[in-house]
């Protein structure tokens, strides 16, 4: 199956094309925008998150991805004029589009953070997590949850009750990789657990790769069952530590589905085909979620 990137290069490859241009005109993810005004406060005045295919308002446009300290989404669309009664925000993204090719929407986010609690009831090694989709193993049967949830090969994952489910036979996450670097933020767990095993084993999960107009349903240990639209598809997303990598073949929802401790959590779209896991996002303003397919090549398995 293809990717995400590879699937909208086929269903839009002229949007791809303008979104590889723009990524030839702009600075690199984590660098400063383009065409912030001297006058901008540094509250207001972020790093590029990112790049993506966003739907907004009935069309497909390249959107750069621009971080602002608020908890929550500004889109500034292209042909969408800015009033003097507009805030502060909305003009200097307006300020940051004037610098780019027209057919570009700039929206404005607050920074991804990994959603993994770290010292509380543990799912998958470091912290609270959550069991993702099944796969198959060399081993047999085991399940796929964030790469940062698991720190390192032979960390025991555990459930709220403290029972044993497996151990962790592959990780990868942003803290990974060298700063900037794109990659995947995935690990596998093997059961050791019978019960766990049988329960996954009779699993049935379909493959599917996101679209644009997708809504989206993460089956967190936390805030299971929420949906929203997507925002952004496909490209690459700024990681949560600028000592770390970014996120590669990532989608953005227009609402937060998750919590910390959802980390990992299998995403669906409204087919009910699994089309990723969530690795990172911000309560009360939105999720990344990172693509199966990608992620499974990247571990080399398959899902059961």
């Amino acid at each position: 199956m293809a990717t995400l990137l590879e699937s909208l290069r086929r269903s839009h490859p002229q949007e791809l094309a303008s979104l590889d241009s723009l990524t030839q005109q702009v600075k690199g993810i984590g660098e400063y925008a383009p065409g912030w005004p001297d006058s901008v406060s540094e509250t207001h005045a972020g790093k590029i998150i990112g790049y993506g295919m966003t739907p907004l308002a009935g069309q497909i446009h390249p959107a750069l991805l621009v971080e602002i300290d608020l908890n929550e989404v500004r889109v500034k669309l292209p042909g969408v004029n800015v009033t003097d009664q507009s805030d502060e925000v909305m003009r200097d993204l307006a300020a940051v589009q004037a610098e780019l090719p027209g057919d570009v929407a700039i929206i404005g986010l607050p920074r991804p953070e990994e959603q993994a609690l770290i010292g509380d009831a543990m799912h998958c090694g470091a912290g609270l997590a959550t069991c993702g989709a099944p796969v198959v193993t060399k081993e047999g049967v085991g399940f796929i949850t964030a790469g940062h949830a698991a720190p390192f090969v032979g960390a025991a994952a555990f459930d709220v009750g403290a029972n044993l489910i497996g151990y962790v036979s592959f990780t990868n996450s942003c803290r990974s990789v060298n700063p900037w670097e794109a990659t995947a933020d995935v690990a596998v767990v093997e059961f050791e657990n019978d019960d766990y095993r049988q329960q996954y084993a009779a699993s049935d999960v379909a493959l599917g790769t996101a679209t644009e107009t997708d809504v989206v349903t993460a089956e967190g240990a936390i805030t299971r069952g929420m949906s929203s639209h997507l925002l952004t598809v496909g490209a690459k997303i700024l990681g949560p530590s600028e000592a770390g990598g970014n996120w590669d073949e990532a989608m953005i929802t227009i609402r937060d589905i998750s919590a910390k401790g959802d980390s990992g959590a299998a995403v669906f779209n409204q087919r009910q085909e699994l089309i990723g896991h969530i690795v990172g996002g911000r309560r009360g303003a939105y999720s990344v979620a990172q693509d199966i397919t990608y992620q499974l090549s990247f571990c080399g398995l398959s899902v059961d």
